[in-house]
């Protein structure tokens, strides 16, 4: 997963596809997997794949529980900042132990300069330390 990611970061997107598929092979269904692959799918320009991955995990979710972060993911990769707003606000009123990471997670960056995820630390206590 930490490969995948920094591959996406450098945007080096069908590395960090292929990394996800091998993690997938070697570590099962793991929803996380499906979350990170949604993003770098919409990154990639590859919308279709991740309106699919979306999908899934709303199938999946009458199944079984289905992290909001992982719905966040895939919306950040599209740019859909309401909708990556309710799922961390959702994730934060489960108590999702992954929202934490989610606070510095790269894959966030271009949403906290809004003021949304600023009430959201502030909210579940995870503000940045003052310097």
């Amino acid at each position: 997963m930490g490969l995948a990611i920094a591959f996406g970061q450098e945007g080096m997107f069908d590395e960090a596809i292929a990394t996800l598929h091998k993690a997938k092979t070697l570590a099962g269904e793991i929803m996380p997997i499906r979350g990170a692959l949604g993003n770098i799918y919409a990154r990639a320009g590859k919308t279709n794949e991740a309106e699919a991955v979306l999908q899934e995990l709303f199938q999946m979710e009458g199944a079984r529980y289905v992290s909001p972060l992982d719905f966040a993911l895939v919306n950040a990769g599209l740019g859909r900042a309401g909708e990556v707003f309710e799922h961390l606000a959702k994730a934060a009123a489960d108590h999702c132990g992954r929202l934490t990471w989610s606070m510095v997670d790269p894959r966030f960056e271009g949403f906290r300069s809004d003021q949304r995820f600023a009430e959201l630390r502030k909210g579940t206590h995870l503000e940045p330390p003052k310097s």
